[in-house]
């Protein structure tokens, strides 16, 4: 099975940094999901702020990767997939209502079945948002 986009993304910034010796996995599949997930959030993030046109500043912490917003108000916390609030303002301004539940509950049977419908649907906004920002990637490419 191949990968998606996002996970040759995070792929690719998992191996840049196994460069300095901080990981040792031969194959996306060979690293611990806790990795992956970590790598495909951190992608999820920046692409899903480049979206909706903010520039962000992002670091990992000891519950996960972190995320402010960077700009002259002190690094406002950014956090789609944590908070219901900065989920539902990029989901407005990227007018993602469209099929949202729909999306949710697809993200919420890829992730865990027993997820909590809020995070499900943070998750399906962040990704949604990430995919538009994929998609004009693309679109520039060709």
């Amino acid at each position: 099975m191949g990968m998606t986009d996002l996970e040759q993304r995070a792929w690719s910034r998992l191996t840049g940094e196994m460069a300095g010796g901080m990981h040792q996995y031969d194959y996306w599949e060979d690293a611990p999901e806790q990795i992956r997930q970590r790598y495909v959030d951190r992608e999820l993030l920046e692409l899903a702020a480049k979206a909706a046109g903010l520039r962000v500043k992002l670091w990992e912490g000891h519950s996960g990767t972190m995320c402010a917003i960077d700009d002259d108000r002190h690094g406002r916390m950014w956090m789609p997939l944590h908070d219901d609030g900065n989920a539902l303002r990029l989901a407005v301004k990227l007018s993602l209502f469209d099929g949202l539940e729909r999306r949710a509950s697809e993200i919420a049977a890829q992730v865990n079945y027993d997820m909590d419908p809020c995070e499900a649907t943070r998750r399906a906004i962040v990704r949604a948002a990430a995919e538009i920002q994929l998609q004009k990637e693309r679109n520039e490419q060709n």
